[in-house]
């Protein structure tokens, strides 16, 4: 899957059809050697090991996209293409 933005060194993603296991609109990051998982709801770590600045700065970047991830974790979960989230800046 495709990064949907990428800002900072840090790439999110959205999986097709990943709702099983959190139960819960997420999204997926990674900074160099580290991942995360993050909820779009709170903009939160909920797994993963991503050093906390770069935590602060997807939560930043969550704040001022949630409408627009949430709307993208729908077409993911469902298998439909999502689009491209302007980055941080």
């Amino acid at each position: 899957m495709p990064a949907i933005s990428v800002f900072f060194g840090i790439a999110i993603y959205l999986y097709f059809f990943d709702n099983k296991k959190h139960n819960e609109p997420h999204f997926h990051a990674e900074y160099g050697d580290f991942n995360g998982i993050f909820s779009m709801r709170t903009g939160l770590q909920i797994e993963g090991d991503l050093p906390q600045k770069q935590q602060k700065y997807i939560t930043k970047w969550v704040e001022l996209h949630r409408d627009e991830l949430i709307n993208n974790w729908y077409l993911s979960i469902e298998g439909k293409a999502v689009s491209k989230i302007e980055p941080l800046r």
